[in-house]
């Protein structure tokens, strides 16, 4: 992510704010954010991953057979809203219509709730 002027970026893009000065000039700042990722590398206390990390296809929750009575799995985006619900009996799931940037994957199960990152490029 890239911080400017108070604004967090999470995704590549260009982007462009007018800030006034002091004397009411207006300034223009235009960011060309280019975001590449090498990887998320995530193992939670319960021995969840997921792969690929980051990914543009096809996702693989690996673990997930050892959390019992697995309710609901579903996708956030950076913030926090709801982008996707996933079958909670299905460890593989495709993130290809989602556009570029960080999720978060909440798996409830009787216990409580895991949640995961997933970096979609």
């Amino acid at each position: 992510s890239y911080t400017l002027n108070g604004q967090t970026y999470t995704q590549s893009g260009i982007y462009t704010q007018v800030i006034q000065n002091a004397v009411g000039c207006d300034s223009t700042i235009t960011l060309d954010l280019s975001l590449e990722f090498t990887g998320v590398d995530e193992i939670d206390e319960n021995g969840l991953s997921i792969y690929p990390n980051p990914a543009n296809g096809q996702v693989t929750i690996v673990g997930l057979e050892s959390l019992i009575d697995v309710s609901q799995i579903y996708l956030t985006d950076a913030s926090g809203r709801l982008v996707k619900r996933l079958d909670p009996m299905d460890s593989i799931f495709d993130i290809s219509d989602l556009s570029i940037g960080m999720y978060q994957i909440h798996i409830r199960y009787d216990r409580g709730l895991e949640i995961l990152k997933i970096m979609k490029q």
